[in-house]
Order: structure tokens, then C-alpha cells, then sequence
């Protein structure tokens, strides 16, 4: 397989961020606010410092799962150093193109698409439509001079 060389990314956004649904948000919310108020019921008819930290611990437990649910989705990012996908606490460097040895567009039974890069391992790409992850496989071959692409 050829180098990448430079990958047309025409057509592509360069940031393609997994879309929370506000019905899930709402969910969380109701049952975070449901959930405290257990607690502080709690907190008030025993008023122990053992209640008190088990209930400290539970909203920030809340808060702890909303911050990894919505507030930093997993983002992937094209540009032309390579791409890359940013998870809750860690954004690895870009994987250079000319490690990415095909991008696999996600079928009706599949979540994601996927790009398998050398040491034949897989790097999800959440967020990116199919047609997207069709049109990057179709410039990554293309770059690569690939017959079809």
C-alpha cells in the first residue's frame, strides 16, 4: 500500500462530535434531582456525619456521571496531520494518514465506523456519519492512487 501523501478532506468537517439526545439529558436530570432529594431527606432526618458523606458523595457521584455523559463527548478531529479522537480525559496525537490503512464505513448492524491503522488496530470513529466515513475512505484511497478511489 502507498503513502497517503495528502488527503483531500474536501466535503469532510473537521470536528465531528457524538450528538447527546436532550431526551437522554432530560432523563439524567430528572432522576439526578430525584435521587438528591432522597438524599437530602436523608441528611435531615439523621443528621449524622455519616449520612451527611454518603449523601456528598452520591450528588458528587451525580455530577461525576454527567460530566462523563455529556459534557465531553467523544470528538473526532480530520485535518491534514491525520486524525484523531479525543475521549473524556486523554487526546492521543493525531495518527498520521499514512498509517491509516483503511477507513471501514459502519453498516446498519454497526454503531460507528472504524479505521484500521497499522499493527492492525482499530480506532472507532464515533459521530462520523457513513457518508462521511464513505467519503474518507474514498480520499484515502484516492491519495494513495488507489484504482476506484
Amino acid at each position: 500500500m502507498g503513502s497517503a501523501g495528502r488527503v483531500d478532506l474536501s466535503g469532510l468537517e473537521p470536528r465531528y462530535r457524538v450528538q447527546q439526545s436532550r431526551t437522554a439529558l432530560r432523563v439524567f436530570v430528572v432522576v439526578a434531582v430525584a435521587l438528591t432529594a432522597v438524599q437530602v431527606v436523608r441528611v435531615v432526618r439523621e443528621p449524622t456525619w455519616s449520612s451527611v458523606a454518603v449523601s456528598t458523595g452520591y450528588v458528587l457521584a451525580y455530577g461525576l456521571g454527567f460530566v462523563v455523559w455529556f459534557w465531553r463527548p467523544p470528538t473526532v478531529f480530520l485535518d491534514q496531520d491525520g486524525l484523531r479522537v479525543r475521549r473524556l480525559l486523554r487526546t492521543p496525537p493525531p495518527v498520521p494518514w499514512d498509517d491509516v490503512l483503511e477507513v471501514q464505513v459502519q453498516t446498519r448492524w454497526q454503531d460507528h465506523s472504524t479505521a484500521v491503522v497499522r499493527g492492525d488496530r482499530r480506532i472507532a470513529l464515533p459521530g462520523v456519519p457513513a457518508a462521511d466515513a464513505q467519503r474518507l475512505a474514498d480520499a484515502l484511497g484516492a491519495a494513495r492512487g488507489e484504482p476506484g478511489a
